[in-house]
């Protein structure tokens, strides 16, 4: 009997994930809500405001998140054969820009207002969708949170990586078990590849290692002890190092790819994760600081 896989597709859009099956998720949520992440929050929109994606807040009146997560996307279904089974695919048709007054930022249960959004001018080439970034800029101060530094050396391959968002979450040899929780998570990765991408800027990536080594597809094998794949509604979260006891922010999740042969045999396992560097766009920040 052929099986009927619904899958939703837009632009840039991640549907990968979650975490070991031997970590504790309720660690994974204490770990997220240390103080030091208060300044990772997450985007609402619409009349409803129905939860966007995640952000950043880097000082008292700016936020970094996705361009993507500040559209809405109107889809349509189609339907293709996929190894033999009908797959029903929600197709983009269209999208359109949300306003400032459209969107909230949450922080520490606390929600800010919009006064403007600045969408980074590399990301409206409908070309290329690379440098996915946007800025929010808050009417009111936003108080009370430690801001991270911005990391400006090199990263070098190997290094472990700390990702805080607000995707989905389950487990990673369990696809059932995946859903939008709206719990704030925690986890660790290590740097696998960096590349360059449009207008020399950087992108690091992840994949999403097992305990079998059954799927490794970027550098080494290992898992960390935290192991964690970015999941849908991570769009726009940060990811952290720490040198000396001290946080420094890297770059933003921007990019996933995931595999339905995978999901299919049931698990995540060789998903992939992009992160661009954010240091290459302070002085872009600056601007509007």
């Amino acid at each position: 009997m052929k099986i009927i896989i619904i899958l939703f597709l837009s632009i840039n859009t991640i549907f990968a994930g979650i975490y070991r099956s031997d970590v504790d998720v309720n660690e994974l949520i204490e770990l997220a809500n240390q103080e030091k992440f208060d300044c990772v929050g997450k985007i609402n929109s619409g009349n409803d405001q129905t939860f966007g994606g995640s952000c950043i807040a880097i000082s008292e009146n700016i936020v970094i998140t996705n361009g993507h997560v500040l559209t809405e996307v109107k889809t349509e279904p189609d339907t293709m054969e996929f190894n033999g089974q009908r797959v029903i695919v929600y197709q983009p048709v269209s999208e359109r820009w949300v306003t400032p007054s459209e969107v909230s930022v949450e922080l520490v249960g606390k929600t800010y207002s919009v006064k403007q959004i600045i969408i980074h001018p590399d990301y409206l080439d409908t070309n290329s969708r690379e440098i996915d970034l946007a800025i929010i800029i808050t009417n009111e101060k936003i108080e009370g949170i430690s801001f991270p530094k911005i990391y400006n050396d090199e990263l070098q391959l190997g290094k472990e990586v700390i990702g805080v968002g607000y995707g989905a979450s389950g487990v990673g040899n369990d696809p059932a078990s995946v859903s939008l929780k709206g719990e704030k998570i925690y986890g660790t990765n290590i740097l696998d590849s960096i590349r360059t991408i449009k207008n020399g800027y950087k992108a690091f990536y992840t994949d999403f290692d097992s305990d079998d080594d059954c799927c490794n597809v970027l550098g080494s094998s290992n898992q960390t002890a935290y192991e964690l794949c970015a999941a849908g509604g991570d769009s726009g979260c940060p990811y952290f190092i720490t040198e000396n006891d001290e946080l420094f922010l890297i770059g933003i999740l921007f990019r996933g790819n995931y595999h339905i042969d995978n999901i299919q045999k049931g698990y995540y396992y060789g998903s992939t994760s992009g992160i661009i560097e954010i240091k290459s766009f302070a002085s872009w920040i600056d601007e509007y600081k």
